[in-house]
């Protein structure tokens, strides 16, 4: 009895695990980085992240051209704006969010280089349900970055 009934708990237990929903089903699109103007040590990324899975966050990002990207949210109190450092960014089931300029955004803090336009840099993302991608983002112009 005791078998069987841990064989029915097993074959529950896989069931929960054995989801349609894959921990890759996150897509990154329209990924871009500022240009640093020099002296200036810092920049932004901005991308789109569609998640067609489960929901997750953002948890951290990386570059080899920078010493630290952190994950910032833009507050606006009054008709001041504000940049805060977040941990993570929430990203709903089936759901999206958007890293763009005067928004949510990467801040990429201790260039190891200047960044021209036509470069293009790695970042690496990674998310709470252990998924982790690498892509290329160009970096734009600040003077052509509203083109976009």
């Amino acid at each position: 009895m005791r078998l069987c009934l841990f064989l029915i708990f097993s074959l529950i237990l896989l069931g929960v695990g054995c989801s349609d929903r894959d921990i890759s089903s996150i897509t990154i699109k329209n990924a871009w980085v500022r240009q640093n103007i020099p002296p200036q040590s810092v920049t932004a990324a901005y991308l789109a992240i569609h998640n067609e899975g489960m929901a997750t966050a953002l948890i951290s990002a990386s570059t080899p051209v920078a010493e630290v990207a952190e994950i910032h949210v833009m507050t606006t109190d009054g008709n001041i704006m504000r940049m805060k450092k977040i941990d993570r960014l929430p990203i709903p089931e089936d759901g999206s969010a958007t890293l763009q300029p005067r928004g949510n955004h990467l801040m990429l803090i201790g260039l190891r280089r200047d960044l021209a336009p036509g470069d293009s840099i790695a970042l690496t993302l990674t998310f709470a349900n252990g998924y982790t991608q690498t892509l290329r983002a160009p970096v734009v112009s600040f003077r052509n970055e509203g083109r976009r």
